[in-house]
């Protein structure tokens, strides 16, 4: 699920479709040291509807801290 935003260096690690869920993932990659940012969770928030179409929050860190260790933070 390796995915790259438009004009940056942010890879998206993980997909959630409930908010509670992207904040608990992006917890505990923050508590190891890697910055994250929760890309569409305004949209999930506002309207929940809208983000299953845009296909859910993506939680993206710098590609150059994309590696197993982001990936198996983000298992629930």
């Amino acid at each position: 699920m390796q995915e790259e935003s438009q004009g940056s260096n942010w890879t998206t690690v993980d997909r959630f479709f409930h908010p509670t869920d992207a904040h608990i993932a992006a917890g505990k990659l923050e508590s190891e040291g890697i910055p994250v940012f929760l890309l569409g969770i305004n949209h999930a928030s506002a309207n929940w509807l809208l983000s299953n179409a845009l296909g859910g929050i993506r939680l993206q860190v710098p590609a150059s801290c994309e590696n197993g260790k982001s990936r198996r933070a983000t298992s629930i």
